[in-house]
């Protein structure tokens, strides 16, 4: 199939992005794709401001899923086309309750930088990649919260907090894990998804949607996909759905899916 046909949404960390940076297999392949037509997206839990700290040589040219899919983002207006918040939902006075109990860090998304709550419990990642972050209680960020991402290496902190959330926040929110040590809270309906209908919609002209991912936060954008794949490191639930399994991130896992796509 000729790349202008198609549309490629990619999530970034574990996919795009190895432990080391963006391999330049994946670099170089999806820069040709751009080249001859094709429109390709990041499909994120990043923020506007903190997913190019990690992407270099890349530029999009479709808008792209940011929040894990509370917002959708065009990087060339600088613009949200699409956004969904937690307020309403009794987020503030719960995150208040978690920082006086339990050990975790907690990081509160709103447009532009993101507000570190309980900063005494280290996420060291926001050091290694330089993000943007402001330090302060929950009860003073900002109106408009997208997303709270809670970091912990504790044993079974997350899997208690993924219970309280059900309990005392109930259906106006859902909870997913982005990795081992990330359990974020996003409001109901706000995934990765529906946010690709988003870019459905902008991109009717194509032939063929396809998206890889590897983590439970990628399962809805790979089931709404016409083909999909997923990094031989990926959640086993989400190799399980996938059309095609590729190579690890570091060994250049969206190029591979390239080729598959180029041979269809």
């Amino acid at each position: 199939m000729e790349f202008k046909d198609i549309l490629l949404v990619s999530d970034i960390d574990g996919t795009l992005l190895s432990c080391k940076g963006v391999p330049e297999r994946n670099r170089r392949a999806v820069c040709e794709f751009i080249n001859q037509g094709g429109r390709f997206a990041l499909a994120t839990g990043r923020s506007e401001l903190n997913t190019f700290t990690v992407i270099t040589g890349i530029t999009p040219n479709v808008p792209c899923i940011l929040y894990n899919g509370a917002a959708v983002y065009d990087f060339a207006s600088k613009r949200f086309l699409m956004k969904k918040t937690l307020e309403g939902t009794g987020i503030r006075s719960f995150l208040a309750e978690i920082a006086r109990r339990l050990p975790v860090n907690i990081q509160v998304y709103v447009e532009g930088p993101f507000y570190v709550t309980t900063p005494e419990y280290k996420d060291p990642l926001l050091y290694e990649e330089k993000q943007v972050f402001i330090e302060m209680p929950a009860d003073r960020v900002p109106e408009g919260i997208l997303k709270v991402l809670f970091y912990s290496l504790e044993a079974g902190v997350l899997d208690r907090l993924a219970g309280e959330i059900k309990e005392k926040l109930g259906e106006s929110v859902q909870s997913m894990r982005s990795s081992d040590c990330y359990l974020e809270v996003l409001p109901a309906g706000a995934d990765k998804g529906n946010a690709l209908e988003v870019l459905k919609d902008r991109c009717k002209e194509v032939k063929l949607v396809a998206t890889i991912g590897d983590y439970e936060n990628d399962l809805e954008m790979l089931r709404r996909a016409d083909v999909c794949a997923a990094p031989a490191g990926a959640l086993l639930e989400v190799k399980n759905i996938a059309d095609y399994i590729v190579g690890e991130a570091k060994d250049g896992a969206v190029a591979e899916f390239l080729e598959v796509l180029a041979g269809l």
